[in-house]
């Protein structure tokens, strides 16, 4: 199927990314802890909204931004200016192909945003930014000692079938065989000494990782799901 453009949740969560069952280093790497009870949550009682634009294998793109001026990309002497901010689909709440998509999406760009300019505000609406990106580059920023010189898609998403199914494992859950690509020429430029770092080796991940993304929907919102099946929260705004 073409793609399109428009937005979409679960393996990847730290690509300095972390997200259920997979971990991108843009995402960082999950921990694991001793075993616990785990947790139960009840499938939507309405029906999931196949719909028929965005149940599509492609790329992933959103087409929500807030925009001043032309994006120029981050050099030595300056960080990325102009950088698009994402702004959710008034359907990301939606229990569909639709919403489904544009909530990955969205987190996706969210990832791009905060990797450009250090801002997490936009990530925390859809999950736990601390957890999804890398504490090297949160810390680059929060100390004023470097930012993230690259693309304007650092991160990018594709999906590798048409369709999102039901997991196997917890009839909550909806899952999509995705790609998730972190660019191999970005990089990490240090203010203070002057030293730049390869971006993949940085977060210790690689530029290419295929994910299982799952996602659940409660109480009217979708979450990214942790490989025990919990939820991964938001953090509180």
């Amino acid at each position: 199927m073409n793609s399109t453009h428009l937005p979409t949740r679960r393996t990847f969560l730290t690509l300095g990314l972390g997200i259920g069952t997979l971990a991108l280093g843009a995402c960082a790497p999950t921990t694991r802890s001793a075993p616990k009870a785990r947790a139960t949550y009840p499938k939507p009682t309405q029906s999931f909204d196949i719909g028929s634009k965005y149940d599509y294998d492609g790329p992933v793109r959103l087409d929500t931004y807030e925009k001043h001026g032309k994006f120029i990309p981050a050099t030595t002497e300056h960080p990325a200016q102009n950088v698009p901010k994402p702004l959710m689909p008034d359907y990301i709440n939606e229990y569909s192909s639709d919403g489904m998509y544009a909530f990955i999406a969205y987190w996706m760009e969210a990832i791009n945003y905060a990797y450009l300019t250090g801002d997490l505000k936009p990530l925390d609406q859809v999950t736990d930014a601390h957890q999804t990106i890398s504490s090297k580059i949160i810390k680059l920023y929060e100390e004023k000692t470097g930012w993230v010189i690259g693309p304007q898609h650092i991160c990018s998403v594709e999906f590798e079938t048409a369709g999102s199914h039901d997991s196997l494992k917890d009839s909550s859950i909806r899952e999509r065989q995705s790609i998730i690509r972190l660019s191999p020429d970005a990089q990490i430029y240090n203010s203070v000494d002057g030293s730049i770092t390869p971006f993949l080796e940085a977060i210790d991940q690689t530029a290419e990782k295929k994910a299982m993304i799952g996602l659940r929907y409660l109480n009217n919102e979708w979450y990214f799901v942790n490989d025990d099946g919990s939820n991964i929260e938001k953090k509180p705004l």
